[in-house]
C-alpha cells in the first residue's frame, strides 16, 4: 500500500469545505476522497446520504420538472421570454479583468431582455441523485469566500464579465485567474435555508434576471434585495454540487449549451443531472503551512520525476516560460535552484533563465499549468517543500494548496506539462531531490574589510571597472587594464558573513540587476540598499577569491566568454571552477617590509649572474619620462649606472645616473606584469625598493614598496631588450639581480646638461678659446663649445672637465665657473670637482670652496651665466654629463690652423683612389668637401665628390706616411680619432698608427707624432653643403641643397657642360641632343643650372620630302607659344612651339609635343586610342615627341621664353 502523504498542520494543504476530484460525470463512483481518506489530508467533503443537510435535495423534484414554462416561478414573477441565456458562441470572450461589460441594463426585480430560445444542457446517460425532500436548515457548505469551479472541463469558473460591478453586469464562464470578478462570498440564511452568492469586496450577488422562473433566465450580478432571485439552495450531486434558485425548485445554474469556452453564459436551467450543472466550491484563500526543508543549504538541484530517485526523467524547460518533464542531459535547462525564504517556503529558480516556477494566477483550481516567471515574491511563485516516507518530496503551492505534479498515468513520461493538483501522493507527485555540485562551497572569509584593486585571475593586468568612470546608478561594470584610478578602487564592507562591494569614495556598490538568479545576470552599480543582491561572500580559492551572491549560494561574479580583452562585461554565472570566476584583492596601499641596507652605491644590476653581460638599461639612453627599463649588453653608459639610496627606512630609490630619472612601476600599478620605465623622482612608493638577499648570499631580490611585487625579467629571457617589469614572486632567476660596483663618473667625452631643462648644455661663451671665458648655459647645437672631457685623477680621487673649446680646464673661481689654462695645467683645488649626492641627485662639488656648481639667477635661460652655490638639494644644482661624440656626423670643410683659407683638399679634384690629400686655398669644390662618418671609437672621413675615405698609404706607422684617398676598407688605417687640442679645435688620430694627420704648404697630407700647439695638426671643422655633379661608378649623380641626389644620363652632364653659363629669361632652361634623341630641362640660372628632367624624345629627320619640316632645328630659341591640340585626327597634346622657320606657309613651327592619338570626340580634351606613340628616334617633321605626361609637365612648368637651346 503506498505511504500516505505528510500531513501539514491543520491549515496546510487545502483547508477547504468542499474539493473533489476531477469527475468525468459517467458514474457517480468517479469520485476517489474518500470520507475515511479525507480527514488525514484535510478535506472537508459534503455531508454523507446518511446524515442528509437541510438542502440535499436533487433538484429533480416532480413538481418542477412537471412546470411549463409559462408557469410563475414560486417568486410569482412570469419568466420572460427574452432573458439572455449565454454570450454569443462566436464571440472569443476576453478575461474579466479586461474584458467589455455586459449589462441588461434593468433595476432589480425588473423584467429583462432574454434570448428568444434557451439553449438547453443536453440530458445526462442517467441522474446523479434521486430528488429528495429539504431537510433542517443546516449549511451544507460553510460559508466563506470561494472560487466557484464549473466541472464541465476546462477549469471554467463563475466571472464577472469584464470585472465590472454594475448593477445587471453578466456573470459568465471563465478560466481561473483568481481576479476579484472571480470570489464569491457564501451566506447563509437560517431562516430560509438558502444562500446569498456575493461578489467578494461588493454589495453585488449573483440575481436571476427580472426574477424570471423560466428555464434559460440569465443570471447578473445586482445590488442585494434580498428577493426570491437572489437566494439560492446548494444541493449534492455526486462528487459535486447543484446550485438551485428558489425561484422554482428544478431550476438551476446552468452553463449555457453545455459548453466550456470562454465567456459562456451563465443561466438557470431545468435540472437535467449534467455536468454543465455541477460546480465545485473552491476556498478562495487557503493557507499553507511551511513544510519541510531541505537537507542541506539552498542549491542547485535537478527534479526528477517518478518512482524512484534512478530515474531520468526531470523537470526542465520548454520553452521561454514553460515547464514540462524532459530526458536528464544534465542541460542548464535543467537545473533549478530552491531557495527558503524567511517564513520558510522555496521559490524553484530556473538557473538558465532566473524565472521561478509559478502556478498560474496562483489558482486553486486543480489542473492549473505551472510556467516560469519572473520572481515578484507573489504566494504563487511560492512551494512548501513536503517530505513523503519514500525520501521523495511533494511541492505545494502556497497561493492554492494544491500539489506540483502530472498525472500518475505520467509520472516519470518525458513530455508532460506540470500543473498543480490535489494532493494526492500519487506518484505523479513524487520528486527526488539531485543536488548539483556547488563549486562555490566553503568557509567565508570575514577578514578583508578594505579598498582594494581587483584583478581578474584569468589575466594578469584585468580589473574590475566602472564603465566609462561612471558612478550613477545602472552604471555597468567591466573589466579593463589596471590603471590604478579611482573608477578601479573598491571598498568591502563586511556584513556578517558578506560585504558589500563599494566604488571606493561612493555609495554606489556591486549590485545584480533586478536581484536576478539566472546565469549570465548583469552585475553594475546601483545605490547601497542593502538587499541580498548587492551581498557577496568571500570564498578562498589558492591565493584568490570567490565572490559568491547572497541571492543564490552558487552564483559568482564571472567574466562573460572568459574575457581579456578591456570592456569585458561583468556578470554573475553558476560556479564552474574557472579562472574567469576568481580574483584578487590587491591593497594599493600595501605594507611591504623593508630590505638590506647599508648599499648606497653606484652599481650595474646584472640579470642572469654577476658575470653576466646583461645589464639594467634605459632604452636608447632616453632621458624622457616612461623610457623603458630592460637587459641590454653592458657598456657601462649613464643608462645603465645606477645609484642606490636608502630613503632611511630600508627602501631605496634607484636613479639611472645618466638621465636623471628613477626607477619607476608604472603609475603605481599593482598589478603583476606592470612595466618598470623612467620616472621624474616624486618620493613615491612607486619608486622604492627593498633589496632582499636571496640564499645564495650573492643575488638580491627587488621588493617594489607600491604592491610587494618584484623585479622581473619578462619570460625569464636574458637578452638584450628583454623587458623588465614587477611579477609575483616565484624565486626563479628571472627574479634573481647582482650588484656589481660601478662609478658615478666614467672617464670620456660629454655634455653637461641642468636636470631642470635637458634641452640646454653648459657652453663657453661665444665658443671663446681664450682662457679665462665664463661658463654659461645655451641651446644645445652640438659645437666645441659644448663638449667637455672628464679626466680622473687618481691622486685626489676627483675629476678635471677639459674643454673642447680652448683645451683649458672648467675652473672655480669666487663665485663664477670659468674656463682656465690648457693641457700643461696641473691638477689643483679650482679645476677639481667630485659629484656628490644632493637632495634627489648629484651635483658638482668644487674642491675649492665646497661650493656646488649651480644655474644663477637667470636659471637656464640662454646665457644664463653658471654660479658657485651652498648646496641646498634644489634642481638647479643638479646636472646630468650625457656621453657624446666630440664631434657630430655630417659634411664639414675641414679649416687647417695655417690659416691663410687652407682646407683639407683632393688634388686635381681626383676621383681615382690613391690621389692625393693636400692643404689648398678655399673654393667651395666639391673636393673640399668631406663626410665625417662616425665608426667605433673614431671616424671615417670620406670626400664627397669621389666617395673615397682619408687612408694612411699601406696602413703604415711611420712618421711622414703618405695619406690618401681609397676605397672603404674598414681598416683601422682608415679610422681616425677626435682629441681636444690646446686652442681649440680637433687633431685627428689614425687609430691604426697612433699618430696625427698633418699638413704643410706645399706637400700632400702626411700622419706625424702628435704634440700640442701644432697649427698643422690642427682643424677646425665648419659644416657645409654639398651640392653639385658626381661620378659615381660610371654614373652621373647630381646632388641638390637639400641632401636629395638623382641619377642621370651622361647626355644630361654634356648638356650641363655645354649651357652651364647660358643664361635664360626665365629660371627653366631647355636643352635638345638630337644625336642621341633626349630632352634635358634645367632650373636655376646662368652658372646655377640645376637638372631636374632628363627626357627621351623622338626628333626631325631629313627622311620626309618637305626640307622645311626635316630636321628639328639648330641653336638658340625659346619658347613662343603654347597650346592644347592641333585640331587634327589622329592629333598631339600639349604643345609648346620653340621654331617657326621663315616661309612657314601657315606661321607654324616646331614644337614640343605628346605622342600622337585619336580624338576622344565625346570629351576633346582626353586623348583616344594610341595612333602614333614612338619615341627615341629620328622621325618626326622638326618637332620634339615626348611621352604624354612629359609633354603635359612642360606645358604647365616652362614659361612661355624659356630658353631652348638645340644641338
Amino acid at each position: 500500500m503506498r505511504a500516505p502523504l505528510s500531513v501539514l498542520a491543520a491549515s496546510t494543504l487545502l483547508c477547504a469545505v468542499l474539493i473533489a476530484p476531477r469527475p468525468a460525470f459517467a458514474t457517480p463512483a468517479d469520485a476517489v476522497i474518500t470520507r475515511e481518506s479525507a480527514g488525514a489530508l484535510g478535506v472537508v467533503l459534503p455531508p454523507s446520504p446518511e446524515q442528509p443537510a437541510a438542502s440535499e435535495t436533487s433538484a429533480l423534484a416532480p413538481e418542477a420538472s412537471a412546470r411549463t414554462e409559462d408557469e410563475p416561478s414560486p417568486s410569482g414573477q412570469a419568466a420572460p421570454q427574452d432573458a439572455p441565456q449565454d454570450a454569443p458562441q462566436d464571440a472569443v470572450q476576453p478575461p474579466s479583468s479586461a474584458g467589455e461589460s455586459v449589462s441588461n441594463g434593468s433595476a432589480a426585480g425588473e423584467p429583462k431582455a432574454a434570448p428568444q430560445q434557451p439553449d438547453a444542457s443536453p440530458a445526462p446517460a442517467s441522474p446523479l441523485e434521486p430528488p429528495s425532500e429539504p431537510g433542517p436548515s443546516v449549511p451544507p457548505v460553510a460559508e466563506g469566500e470561494y472560487v466557484i469551479e464549473s466541472v464541465n472541463g476546462g477549469r471554467k469558473v463563475l466571472d464577472v464579465t469584464a470585472g465590472s460591478t454594475s448593477d445587471g453586469t453578466n456573470v459568465q464562464a471563465y478560466e481561473s485567474n483568481m481576479s476579484p470578478a472571480q470570489r464569491w462570498r457564501l451566506t447563509f440564511h437560517e431562516d430560509s435555508g438558502c444562500y446569498t452568492i456575493g461578489l467578494v469586496g461588493t454589495s453585488k450577488v449573483l440575481d436571476v434576471s427580472a426574477a424570471s422562473a423560466r428555464a434559460g433566465a440569465n443570471v447578473q450580478i445586482w445590488d442585494d434585495n434580498g428577493t426570491d432571485a437572489q437566494l439560492w439552495t446548494i444541493v449534492k450531486m455526486g462528487g459535486s454540487y447543484q446550485v438551485v434558485s428558489r425561484l422554482r425548485r428544478d431550476l438551476v445554474l446552468d452553463l449555457a449549451g453545455g459548453r466550456t469556452a470562454n465567456g459562456t453564459n451563465v443561466q438557470i436551467y431545468t435540472a437535467n443531472g449534467t455536468a454543465s450543472q455541477g460546480f465545485l466550491f473552491l476556498p478562495a484563500t487557503v493557507t499553507v503551512a511551511p513544510g519541510a526543508t531541505l537537507p542541506g543549504t539552498d542549491g542547485s538541484y535537478q527534479l526528477i520525476s517518478g518512482p524512484s530517485s534512478l530515474g531520468s526523467v526531470v523537470v526542465g524547460r520548454a520553452g521561454s516560460s514553460d515547464v514540462r518533464l524532459l530526458d536528464k542531459d544534465g542541460s542548464p535547462s535543467q537545473r533549478l535552484y530552491l531557495k527558503r525564504d524567511a517564513k520558510g517556503y522555496y521559490a524553484v529558480y530556473a538557473i538558465e533563465s532566473g524565472k521561478v516556477l509559478e502556478a498560474r494566477y496562483g489558482s486553486v483550481v486543480p489542473g492549473t499549468r505551472v510556467q516560469l516567471a519572473f520572481d515578484c515574491g507573489s504566494a504563487q511563485q511560492r512551494w512548501a517543500l513536503v517530505r513523503n516516507a519514500n525520501g521523495s518530496y511533494g511541492l505545494v503551492n502556497k497561493a492554492s494548496g494544491l500539489a506540483l505534479g502530472v498525472a500518475d498515468a505520467l509520472a516519470g513520461t518525458a513530455g508532460a506539462g506540470l500543473q498543480t493538483l490535489v494532493a494526492n501522493e500519487g506518484e505523479g507527485q513524487w520528486f527526488w531531490l539531485e543536488a548539483t555540485a556547488n563549486l562555490a562551497a566553503g568557509p567565508a572569509v570575514t577578514d578583508k574589510a578594505g579598498t582594494y584593486i581587483i584583478r581578474s585571475a584569468n589575466s594578469l593586468v584585468q580589473v574590475i571597472d566602472s564603465a566609462g568612470g561612471g558612478s550613477a546608478d545602472g552604471t555597468n561594470v567591466q573589466t579593463y587594464q589596471s590603471t590604478m584610478s579611482g573608477t578601479q578602487r573598491w571598498t568591502l564592507s563586511r556584513v556578517g558573513d558578506y560585504y558589500t562591494v563599494a566604488r571606493a569614495g561612493t555609495s554606489q556598490v556591486l549590485d545584480v540587476q533586478a536581484a536576478g538568479l539566472r546565469d549570465g545576470v548583469n552585475v553594475g552599480l546601483w545605490h547601497a540598499n542593502g538587499t541580498d543582491a548587492q551581498l557577496w561572500k568571500l570564498v578562498r580559492r589558492d591565493d584568490a577569491y570567490l565572490l559568491v551572491s547572497k541571492l543564490r549560494a552558487d552564483l559568482v561574479l564571472d567574466l562573460m566568454w572568459a574575457g581579456t580583452a578591456n570592456g569585458t562585461n561583468v556578470q554573475a554565472y553558476t560556479a564552474n571552477g574557472t579562472r574567469a570566476q576568481l580574483f584578487y584583492l590587491l591593497s594599493p596601499d600595501p605594507s611591504i617590509e623593508p630590505g638590506v641596507r647599508g648599499l648606497d652605491g653606484a652599481y650595474l644590476l646584472a640579470g642572469g649572474g654577476a658575470s653576466s653581460r646583461h645589464v639594467a638599461d634605459i632604452e636608447a639612453g632616453s632621458l624622457g619620462n616612461g623610457a623603458n627599463a630592460r637587459l641590454y649588453a653592458r657598456n657601462d653608459s649613464g643608462a645603465q649606472r645606477l645609484y642606490l639610496k636608502d630613503d632611511g627606512s630600508g627602501f631605496y630609490t634607484i636613479t639611472v645616473i645618466g638621465t636623471g630619472k628613477v626607477l619607476d612601476v608604472a603609475d603605481g600599478n599593482v598589478v603583476p606584469s606592470t612595466n618598470v620605465r623612467q620616472w621624474q623622482a616624486n618620493g613615491s612608493d612607486a619608486q622604492k625598493w627593498a633589496l632582499r638577499l636571496n640564499a645564495d648570499g650573492v643575488s638580491y631580490t627587488l621588493v617594489s614598496k607600491a604592491n610587494g611585487l618584484v623585479l622581473d625579467i619578462s619570460g625569464g629571457v636574458i637578452g638584450n631588450g628583454s623587458n623588465l617589469q614587477v611579477y609575483d614572486a616565484n624565486g626563479t632567476a628571472a627574479q634573481r639581480f647582482w650588484l656589481i660596483p660601478s662609478s658615478i663618473l666614467t672617464e670620456g667625452v660629454y655634455s653637461i646638461r641642468p636636470l631642470s631643462n635637458t634641452g640646454r648644455v653648459v657652453d663657453i661663451t661665444n665658443g671663446s678659446s681664450a682662457s679665462g671665458a665664463q661658463a654659461q648655459i645655451y641651446v644645445s647645437n652640438g659645437s666645441l663649445a659644448q663638449r667637455f672631457q672628464v679626466v680622473y685623477d687618481a691622486e685626489t680621487g676627483a675629476y678635471r672637465l677639459r674643454t673642447a673649446a680652448s683645451g683649458g680646464w672648467l675652473t672655480a673661481r669666487g663665485s663664477s665657473v670659468l674656463q682656465v689654462g690648457s693641457s700643461l695645467t696641473t691638477p689643483g683645488v679650482e679645476n677639481l670637482w667630485r659629484p656628490v649626492w644632493n637632495g634627489r641627485y648629484f651635483s658638482l662639488l668644487s674642491t675649492s670652496a665646497d661650493l656646488v656648481m649651480s644655474l644663477g639667477a637667470e636659471g637656464s635661460s640662454n646665457g644664463a651665466k653658471l654660479a658657485l652655490r651652498d648646496a641646498s638639494g634644489s634642481v638647479t644644482q643638479h646636472f646630468l654629463f650625457m656621453p657624446e661624440r666630440l664631434l657630430a656626423g655630417g659634411l664639414y670643410e675641414f679649416r687647417s690652423g695655417l690659416g691663410a683659407n687652407l682646407v683639407l683638399d683632393v688634388r686635381g679634384g681626383s676621383s681615382a683612389a690613391g690621389a692625393d690629400l693636400q692643404a689648398y686655398a678655399g673654393n667651395d669644390s666639391l673636393a673640399q668637401k668631406f663626410y665625417l662618418v662616425p665608426s667605433g671609437e673614431g671616424y671615417l672621413i670620406k670626400n664627397f665628390a669621389s666617395g673615397k675615405v682619408l687612408d694612411v698609404d699601406s696602413a703604415s706607422s711611420l712618421d711622414g706616411a703618405r695619406v690618401q684617398q681609397w676605397y672603404l676598407n674598414h681598416s683601422n688605417a682608415q679610422l681616425w680619432r677626435a682629441e681636444i687640442v690646446d686652442g681649440g679645435g680637433v687633431r685627428f688620430v689614425n687609430v691604426n698608427s697612433g699618430k696625427a694627420l698633418e699638413v704643410a704648404a706645399g706637400r700632400t697630407a702626411f700622419q706625424a707624432q702628435p704634440r700640442e700647439g701644432l697649427a698643422s695638426q690642427r682643424w677646425t671643422l665648419k659644416k657645409t653643403i654639398g651640392y653639385g655633379w658626381v661620378s659615381q661608378n660610371g654614373t652621373w649623380h647630381y646632388f641638390y641643397r637639400d641632401g636629395s641626389s638623382r641619377a642621370f644620363t651622361n647626355v644630361a652632364y654634356s648638356a650641363f657642360q655645354a649651357i652651364r653659363y647660358t643664361t635664360s629669361k626665365t629660371n627653366y632652361l631647355l636643352c635638345i641632343d638630337n644625336w642621341n634623341c633626349r630632352t634635358i630641362v634645367f632650373k636655376g640660372s646662368a652658372g646655377n643650372w640645376e637638372p631636374v628632367q632628363d627626357w627621351l624624345c623622338s626628333v626631325g629627320t631629313t627622311k620626309h620630302s618637305d626640307p622645311t619640316f626635316g630636321i628639328t632645328a639648330r641653336g638658340s630659341f625659346e619658347i613662343l607659344k603654347k597650346g592644347y591640340f592641333m585640331g587634327n585626327d589622329p592629333d598631339y597634346f600639349y604643345w609648346s612651339e620653340f621654331y617657326v622657320p621663315s616661309g612657314s606657309p601657315d606661321g607654324e613651327g616646331q614644337r614640343f609635343h605628346s605622342a600622337g592619338f585619336y580624338r576622344n570626340y565625346g570629351d576633346p580634351y582626353t586623348p583616344g586610342a594610341p595612333y602614333d606613340t614612338t619615341i627615341g628616334r629620328a622621325e618626326t617633321h622638326g618637332c620634339v615627341r615626348l611621352w604624354f605626361d612629359q609633354a603635359k609637365w612642360l606645358y604647365n612648368t616652362c614659361p612661355i621664353g624659356s630658353k631652348v637651346y638645340s644641338y
